[in-house]
């Protein structure tokens, strides 16, 4: 049995077939009937590799692993994590508030999705 390597919402089989699809001038609506994904999961896959002049697999696969790397990596440094804590509890600010704050005086990005885990 074969294992696929999930990376994303696409294994590199789907981005193969993806490929082969595009390459025999299927349209979108088809590819993702036959792969079995949503249009708009194929849309964001060719958007991915518009770069190149045709879909690449590998270039592809290759984005997603680096987005994914690098979407692990961040988290904000442990000073920025206490004076987040501070606003939330020492004076009441909302998590859009902090990081609507956090942007305007130059600290990191952090969204305020982040702030309320």
């Amino acid at each position: 049995m074969v294992k696929l390597e999930m990376i994303g919402n696409l294994t590199i089989e789907h981005r193969i077939q993806v490929q082969t699809m595009l390459d025999n001038m299927h349209k979108a609506k088809e590819i993702a009937f036959y792969v079995g994904c949503h249009i708009s999961t194929i849309y964001r896959e060719i958007k991915r590799v518009l770069r190149f002049s045709s879909y690449d697999v590998q270039a592809s696969q290759s984005a997603v692993s680096t987005n994914m790397i690098r979407e692990n990596q961040r988290s904000p440094s442990d000073a920025l994590v206490k004076l987040i804590d501070s606003k939330l509890t020492d004076e009441q600010w909302s998590p859009n508030q902090i990081s609507k704050w956090l942007k305007l005086h130059g600290h990191e990005e952090i969204s305020h999705t982040w702030i309320y885990k």
